[in-house]
């Protein structure tokens, strides 16, 4: 951790990336590190199916804004703080988002119980 990090290619573009499969232990957490977040530089956390499709309660207007900077930041839903009902594996979907994106610096994400 902090050997290297993601950062945006292209300032002007989008940016972001899905993990491989995992499978989540209930009740699961997650975790960031990640530099030069604010609310105009944000990461996005959607959780997908093995297709890479939105998962309910986790993803688009659910999905989890991490705005904070730091290691091991706690991420969380609108309106839960742990991943729960999950009985399939799933990948982690991060995008940068905000007018600063270019300014986030993603250096891992950790997941626990």
């Amino acid at each position: 951790d902090r050997i290297g990090s993601l950062s945006m290619r292209d300032p002007a573009g989008p940016a972001s990336f899905v993990t491989a499969a995992v499978q989540l232990k209930e009740p699961a957490r997650l975790w960031i590190n990640a530099d030069g977040l604010s609310p105009e530089a944000r990461l996005r956390v959607d959780l997908l199916d093995a297709f890479e499709s939105p998962l309910p309660g986790y993803s688009d207007d659910q999905a989890a804004l991490v705005d904070r900077s730091g290691l091991r930041t706690h991420v969380r839903w609108p309106d839960r703080d742990s991943i729960l009902d999950l009985n399939v594996p799933c990948k982690i979907g991060v995008s940068f988002e905000g007018q600063d994106r270019h300014a986030i610096r993603f250096y891992a994400i950790y997941v626990g119980e």
